[in-house]
């Protein structure tokens, strides 16, 4: 049996039929997080353009954030603009710094980075939506907050699971820290 804020959120999900979103797919999200989404979905609706930040580390849930946005773009009645951000910690190439002369990282990481976006990019281009690319170099979590609030983004869309395993464990993942510490509300996908 449902309770109140349950059937509270239903209705006000249900309210936006008329946008051709089914309800069930929606991702589980807490009732402040899907209202924030409904008046998202409804700024969508109106014909506002709406800014998105997708963060990109060629993992198999961030391409299905891509392919989430894709879908969602192509069933507005809007604009909407994505940024695809990579973002590489050079913090592992500390013994490596020595060795190798600093041009070649930053060479290496941005070739990195632009293989990564480039099967986002494809998505999004298939769904003719408009975007944007940056690549970022710093703390993951702390570089995708920094743009989010530089560009004045609407919402991250970003993969619930990166290409990091073992280190999630242990410091926690980015996903986490960004869901928690962004001023924007943070849709997850798996």
């Amino acid at each position: 049996m449902r309770s109140d804020i349950q059937k509270k959120n239903h209705q006000d999900l249900k309210s936006l039929g008329h946008l051709n979103i089914d309800i069930k797919k929606l991702p589980i999200m807490s009732y402040k997080a899907r209202l924030k989404s409904v008046y998202l979905i409804s700024l969508l609706y109106k014909k506002v353009c709406m800014k998105l930040l997708l963060p990109i580390d060629g993992s198999k849930s961030s391409l299905n954030a891509a392919k989430y946005v894709a879908k969602m773009a192509k069933n507005s009645h809007s604009p909407v603009t994505v940024t695809l951000v990579s973002v590489h910690d050079d913090m592992g190439l500390g013994h490596v710094k020595q060795f190798v002369a600093k041009s070649v990282i930053d060479d290496y990481l941005r070739e990195l980075s632009e293989k990564e976006l480039k099967a986002a990019q494809k998505v999004l281009d298939a769904a003719r939506v408009k975007h944007n690319m940056a690549i970022k170099r710093g703390h993951v979590s702390e570089e995708i907050i920094a743009l989010a609030n530089k560009d004045k983004v609407d919402m991250i869309i970003m993969g619930a699971k990166g290409r990091s395993g073992f280190v999630d464990v242990l410091m926690g993942s980015v996903a986490q820290r960004v869901s928690s510490s962004a001023k924007q509300p943070v849709l997850l996908i798996k």
